[in-house]
């Protein structure tokens, strides 16, 4: 039996050995632990760097598949309308032979991939080869696909697919395929300490566009002219009234032509500001008369104007097409039924014929043409057969009740003056008919019969200045009657007398005068020291039923009444710049007034002139303005749908103008917008059947000689913004 110590001192060694193991086999383990923390903070490190790079590589596929797309269609665009490879320009895919096809696919192709490859390059990868690329050998197939590889020099790989993708079906039914480029992006990943447990993975990161406009192509240009505040007229002498043309272009005839020095007609550019280039004057065939209402169809390109062969009264007539007189015996349509009978007096230019006012009634085709004679008898033409031995509508001349009784002539067998206007369909006249009478007359030309008995007026005859006459209209821009002026004078400081009367358009009842309405004048001396003329002149005109502008013979001055507030309109009477004023008219779609007068105030040696003012704050007017129609531009994918763009004004005349708003209407809805704030988006009417009406108004600004800086035509462009979708 061995001692107790012994064992003791045996136990204690053992004890010590075993604590000495476990000690180190905790250090082992924890050793074991630390290492694969370490392992895995490792590849949580690799982890985060990889999806990082998927980021960024997404980033760079949905940036090249994006522009990709844009890139590919505007170069197979590009080519389609490059004159030198079709004429005319193709539009489709199914317009092509499959050669052209082929073409246009390397194109688009080769210019994906030019830009994706420049805008990888500004992420840092380079690129030391363009790679190469296979064409589908039938690009319209939508089971085909081209396909475009490049290499980066780190070894990135990026493959550029142009295949189709279904956006939709169409109305039978079937699928509906749209274009669309892909971008793969696959690259090794960025390793750091992973490489102890496994190799770098391939990163791969794809995006696929296509265009959302559905490949359709509304690409348009609607040209504004630059306005004008004014410029000298080729025409010689006054009374000259203006008509404007349907091709920019203003006519003006003179009613005080009577011999072949002065010319009868002109023809101006408003854009150049000088004569018609392919206008001259024509041969003086006929005397005008003074004040009269002159008639432009467009329509039938012609001019109708009062005039006289030396013998009788008629109608004569202008084309505007060809610049000449009508051919054959279109262009004189003489009076018949009527005394021929026109004044002794070969100076007196303002009664030389047989009537004075010539109004078209009704619209193309249906329109007739009235005046009124000087005998107190209604003419009637139809416009289609003038010239001819039928022209005269059926049933006139008419009578009045004036002509009847045979007051319309004075005891001498002279005729007199006859003012006249239109107030709907019915002509109202006052005619002298000798010193001490003078009547209003109206004829319904719908039922072709007088529309009340004559109603005597008030005015006696005025030997040295006949007055003119305007229609009234109420507050709500309404005409309701017909108002004389009497013409006044200013002889060595006498008296003006601008009194007026009216009649009312329905029955004939003498209304009381206009409210607040004065005739009066500035006068200034710029004609003649000792013969001053403040005359009423060529009529009244009317800009909207809104305000009335009556000018003046030798004052340089224009009345403007409102007829909405029933006052004199601020400002009242106001100077125009140029000269006196013998006709006027609202320039269409604006709110500027064009006026013809001549400078000198000489009855033939002045040189004609235009000016223009707006109607609102009587300013020089510097409007320019279209009216216009936007039609739907119909995808060319089959899918039916039907999309508009986006208008956009030039920076060439951005810098021209002060203000460029545009209406667009259609569909029950109405969208306004500010040109010179930016493009003005249409996609509101997307779906909406066309055509859109399109309205656009711009302000010039004026340089320093009182012109617009605004020389030349400039386009209002409407195109559709490419607007890709990006699929992941």
């Amino acid at each position: 039996m061995a001692p107790l110590t012994n064992l003791r001192n045996r136990t204690a060694l053992g004890s010590r050995a075993s604590q000495e193991g476990e000690r180190g086999a905790v250090l082992v383990l924890t050793a074991l632990v630390m290492m694969l923390l370490l392992f895995i903070a490792a590849f949580a490190t690799d982890l985060g760097a990889w999806y990082r790079q998927g980021q960024e590589q997404q980033r760079a596929a949905d940036v090249g598949a994006l522009n990709g797309i844009q890139a590919y269609d505007r170069a197979v665009k590009s080519y389609w309308q490059d004159p030198a490879f079709f004429n005319p320009p193709k539009t489709d895919w199914s317009q092509l032979t499959s050669s052209e096809a082929r073409e246009s696919e390397e194109r688009g192709l080769r210019e994906a991939a030019a830009t994706i490859i420049a805008l990888l390059e500004t992420s840092g990868l380079s690129f030391s080869n363009p790679g190469a690329g296979t064409l589908a050998v039938d690009p319209t197939d939508e089971n085909q696909t081209s396909l475009w590889i490049v290499t980066a020099d780190d070894g990135t790989e990026v493959r550029i697919t142009r295949s189709f993708v279904v956006t939709g079906t169409n109305s039978a039914g079937n699928p509906v395929y749209a274009r669309s480029i892909d971008v793969q992006v696959v690259a090794s990943g960025e390793q750091y300490f992973s490489n102890v447990v496994r190799d770098a993975p391939d990163i791969a990161r794809q995006a696929s566009a296509t265009l959302a406009n559905c490949a359709a192509d509304c690409t348009d240009e609607f040209f504004l002219d630059p306005p004008f505040t004014g410029f000298d007229s080729a025409g010689k002498g006054d009374g000259y009234r203006p008509l404007w043309g349907e091709d920019g272009k203003v006519w003006t005839v003179n009613h005080h032509a009577r011999s072949a020095s002065s010319y009868s007609i002109v023809c101006m550019d408003i854009q150049t500001e000088l004569q018609c280039s392919d206008w001259a004057p024509l041969d003086q065939k006929f005397i005008t008369g003074g004040k009269s209402a002159d008639v432009i169809d467009n329509e039938r390109n012609r001019i109708y104007f009062p005039a006289s062969d030396f013998t009788q009264g008629g109608i004569g007539c202008v084309r505007t097409d060809t610049r000449a007189y009508c051919p054959g015996n279109e262009e004189f349509t003489p009076l018949t039924g009527s005394d021929p009978h026109v004044y002794d007096n070969a100076a007196d230019w303002g009664s030389m014929l047989s009537f004075h006012g010539l109004w078209r009634v009704g619209t193309y085709p249906n329109d007739r043409l009235f005046a009124m004679g000087q005998d107190g008898r209604v003419h009637c033409f139809d416009p289609d057969k003038l010239g001819t031995a039928n022209a005269t509508c059926t049933g006139y001349p008419q009578r009045t009740q004036l002509s009847l009784n045979g007051t319309a002539q004075s005891s001498s067998g002279d005729l007199h003056s006859v003012i006249t206007d239109q107030v709907g369909d019915r002509i109202i006249a006052h005619m002298y008919v000798d010193q001490n009478n003078s009547w209003f007359v109206c004829w319904d030309t719908s039922s072709n019969s007088e529309c009340w008995s004559p109603r005597k007026s008030k005015f006696t005859w005025d030997p040295q200045w006949l007055g003119h006459g305007f229609v009234r209209y109420n507050t709500t821009q309404q005409p309701i009657g017909f108002c004389y002026a009497n013409g006044g004078q200013l002889r060595n400081n006498q008296t003006l007398n601008h009194d007026h009367q009216c009649v009312r358009a329905n029955n004939g009842t003498i209304m009381g005068d206009v409210p607040n309405l004065d005739l009066g004048f500035v006068n200034n001396s710029y004609f003649s020291s000792s013969l001053n003329y403040g005359n009423l002149y060529a009529g009244g005109y009317t800009w909207e039923g809104k305000r009335l502008f009556i000018g003046s013979l030798f004052s340089r001055t224009i009345n403007c009444y409102n007829w909405q507030t029933q006052q004199m309109c601020v400002g009242g009477t106001f100077e125009t710049p140029k000269g006196d004023t013998y006709g006027m008219m609202a320039i269409p779609n604006t709110d500027c007034m064009l006026a013809v007068g001549d400078r000198s105030g000489a009855a033939d040696g002045g040189t004609s002139q235009y000016y223009a003012f707006h109607a609102i704050d009587l300013d020089p007017c510097t409007i320019s303005s279209i009216s216009a129609e936007i039609n739907p531009c119909p995808c060319t994918d089959g899918s039916g749908e039907e999309r508009y763009g986006t208008l956009t004004l030039p920076d060439s005349l951005r810098d021209l103008l002060v203000t460029a708003q545009a209406t667009v209407s259609g569909g029950g809805m109405t969208e306004t917008g500010d040109l010179m704030a930016g493009p003005m988006d249409l996609s509101i009417f997307n779906g909406t059947p066309g055509p859109l009406d399109l309205e656009i108004e711009v302000d010039a600004i004026l340089g320093s000689d009182g012109k617009p800086l605004w020389k030349t035509p400039q386009a209002v462009s409407l195109d559709l913004i490419i607007q890709p979708t990006l699929t992941n």
